[in-house]
């Protein structure tokens, strides 16, 4: 398919990114489809992270393309980059304040963009009616809805990472990337967030790229899975197609539960 393809939420080509003499990124390839839900496995030094913090603009690759919605990112993008939010696995948050405020960071670029006058108004804590809407309709999203003026700090920590992801929401992305987002959470916290990152990229339409360490939890929630080793893409298929044989290009022989 024609690379502007309208089932294509992002593409990438050929990504390299080095640090000093360490290659973490040798040369990555795929393309994602608008409301895919793919995991990216690999043990720690892989090249998950870098490989998000690329995709965001984080860091700045050495070499290759990627292309969100059509349009080729470069640096300066930043009305492309909008069309991408992250969630952190350690969230990110402000804890002295309270949810809703969190929550309208996500619409601060929208806002600013309307001229210096809101931007002003942003720092004094003035939000525009339409965009207090949209940060509350996000917060119910996640089940949060009885939380709204509730100090981060008095949240559980799976509160929180709704939080986070209903922050990320009112920026209104086609692509969440999600960095090990469950890593910190109990394993019932954990699948309950990963359901929301499906029931959310499902209804919205919205591909999430989600790095984890649990092969069981991408074979659960994700529809495809990208196994990454040494900084290479060792694995792109669906979830019912990894292996053993998989298994020990990916992590080496271990057991995947890292």
């Amino acid at each position: 398919m024609d690379d502007s393809n309208s089932d294509f939420a992002i593409i990438v080509k050929n990504l390299k990114k080095s640090f000093k003499n360490n290659q973490v990124l040798k040369g990555i390839n795929f393309k994602i489809k608008r409301g895919e839900i793919v995991g990216i496995l690999g043990l720690s030094g892989a090249g998950k992270t870098t490989l998000l913090r690329c995709l965001m603009g984080l860091e700045t690759p050495d070499g290759g393309e990627i292309i969100v919605d059509g349009e080729k990112i470069t640096p300066k993008d930043k009305g492309i980059r909008k069309k991408m939010g992250m969630v952190f696995q350690q969230f990110n948050l402000i804890p002295r304040t309270d949810v809703i405020t969190n929550v309208l960071m996500g619409r601060l670029s929208h806002i600013n963009d309307r001229g210096l006058l809101y931007k002003i108004g942003t720092h004094i804590g003035y939000f525009p009616k339409k965009d207090i809407e949209i940060a509350i309709n996000n917060i119910k999203k996640v089940g949060l809805e009885e939380k709204i003026y509730e100090k981060i700090s008095s949240l559980s920590g799976g509160q929180q990472q709704r939080v986070g992801i209903a922050r990320v929401l009112s920026m209104e992305p086609i692509v969440i990337l999600a960095d090990e987002p469950v890593a910190s959470l109990d394993p019932k916290t954990s699948e309950e967030i990963l359901g929301l990152f499906v029931n959310i990229s499902k209804s919205d339409n919205i591909s999430t790229i989600i790095n984890l360490h649990q092969l069981d939890y991408a074979r659960k929630y994700c529809d495809r899975i990208i196994g990454l080793s040494n900084g290479q893409i060792v694995f792109d298929g669906a979830p019912e197609d990894v292996d053993k044989k998989t298994i020990e290009l990916i992590y080496g022989g271990t057991n995947g539960d890292i």
